[in-house]
Order: C-alpha cells, then sequence, then structure tokens
C-alpha cells in the first residue's frame, strides 16, 4: 500500500534496558543490523575496521561525561558580591602593579593592575576587569565579536598571584578570599 510508513523496527524486535550512557549505544547498532562485540580492543574485534572504531568512539564519548572529578560550582555570596576591586587591593592580597595574566584561544596575555583600580592592557586603560577583558577578546578575535562572546566576568577571567598565600588563582578566588576574612 503506497503512502503507508514502513515501520523502523519489527515488532518482534526488543530492545533492552540500559542504565549507563554506553549501554545505549549497542542496542542502536543492534538494530542497524552491524554486529556488537563486547570491547572494541577483544580479538574478535580488529580497532582498525570502521565499525568497531566508531563503537571505541561512540563508547568513549558516551563514558566522557562520567568519569573524572566533577567540578562544582560555588554560588558567589552577597559578601563577595558586595567587594569591589578597590576591597581587594585594600586587603593587601593584591597590590598596585600587580600583573593580572589570562589565557585566551590559547593566547597567553598579561595587563597591569593600577593603584586606582584601573587596568592597563596594551597601552590601554580600562575601569573594570570585564572591560579588560573584552579588550583581550578583541584583540584575538576582531573587533566585530559577537555580544554572546564579548560578554566576559573579569572576576573569572583574569589570574593574579595572592600576595599572602603566594598562589596564582583567578580573581574571583582572591575575592573568595577576602570576603572570606571579612566575615571570620
Amino acid at each position: 500500500m503506497r503512502g503507508t510508513p514502513r515501520p523502523l523496527r519489527r515488532p518482534t524486535q526488543r530492545v533492552g534496558e540500559y542504565n549507563t550512557k554506553a549501554g545505549l549505544i549497542e542496542p542502536i547498532i543492534a538494530a542497524l543490523g552491524w554486529d556488537v562485540h563486547p570491547k572494541p580492543s577483544d580479538d574478535n574485534c580488529d580497532a582498525s575496521h570502521s565499525r568497531c572504531a566508531w563503537l571505541a568512539g561512540a563508547r568513549a564519548r558516551a563514558n566522557r561525561h562520567t568519569s573524572g572529578p566533577r567540578v562544582r560550582y560555588i554560588p558567589v555570596s552577597q559578601t563577595e558580591r558586595r567587594l569591589t576591586l578597590h576591597d581587594v587591593l585594600g586587603s593587601g592580597r593584591l597590590p598596585a602593579g600587580s600583573r593580572l595574566e589570562t589565557d585566551y584561544l590559547g593566547q597567553h596575555h598579561t595587563a597591569e593592575l593600577l593603584a586606582d583600580g584601573q587596568i592597563r592592557f596594551q597601552d590601554e586603560t580600562y575601569g573594570s576587569l570585564s572591560s579588560a577583558g573584552v579588550a583581550v577578546k578583541q584583540a584575538v578575535r576582531g573587533p566585530d565579536i559577537p555580544e554572546s562572546v564579548r560578554a566576559t566576568d573579569g572576576w573569572s577571567f583574569w589570574r593574579a598571584a595572592d600576595a599572602q598565600v603566594g598562589d596564582t588563582v583567578t580573581l574571583k578566588t582572591l575575592r573568595r578570599r577576602v570576603a572570606a576574612s571579612h566575615t571570620a
């Protein structure tokens, strides 16, 4: 009969339930009629074979988000949000003249923090961390960048050495440390 859509699979075929992301791959491969091997590295599956290589890549992509340490987002507290760059300068953790650095699209950039809280990047002075971050993005990508790329959280974008601890961290982390010392 013309115009009747053909079913994608026979009604007698059942696709099992799987609990892992990687387990979802095998029924799809089986529905396509390909051989499904337990592991692409087994003797019965040559890794150079395109189906086995695809299956290995699919398993790796499926497990990519489930392995390794998870980065936990810590929300910015109201105390942190109230702190300005002048407050961080006054805390002694970030002295005037400090070197700010960032890596953007594989390029390393530095700027200088001035005593009045402004940032000097490529002989231009910027009134905020965010505007200096936008200048870095424009230096790398050109002046006509979309708004979605232009948006820059300067506190997360720039890194500097903590004068009290000695490690190099984002300015957001420095601000968090200053806020913690204010509440302690």
